[in-house]
């Protein structure tokens, strides 16, 4: 991407067509989410499929956090351009409950 930033546009004014199209798709590719991860009674983990409002063209980089305290980790995987799968885990069995995987999709869109 060259750079941009000597000539950059002020607030709402149009975007130059010579930034070409890889600015609008820096911009429309980053998306964000939270989902809910619910453990089951005795689990130590439990996952979620995320389906990403605006579909990318190739499968997109995705990154989750787990919105609690204590020894909870998340797992990304199953990425598709549409959808992917996040699972949160703990290192101890727990009745029930559910954590909030907050999450981020950079990619190309479609």
């Amino acid at each position: 991407m060259p750079d941009i930033t000597a000539t950059r546009p002020a607030a709402g004014a149009p975007i130059e067509s010579a930034w070409g199209g890889g600015v609008h798709d820096a911009v429309e590719g980053i998306q964000a989410g939270k989902a809910t991860v619910t453990f089951a009674s005795s689990t130590a983990s439990g996952a979620v499929v995320v389906t990403f409002p605006r579909p990318y063209a190739t499968p997109p980089n995705v990154v989750a956090s787990i919105g609690a305290l204590g020894n909870y980790w998340g797992l990304v995987g199953g990425i598709t351009a549409t959808q992917c799968q996040v699972q949160a885990r703990s290192p101890v069995s727990i009745a029930s409950g559910s954590v909030d995987v907050h999450w981020v999709a950079v990619g190309t869109p479609a």
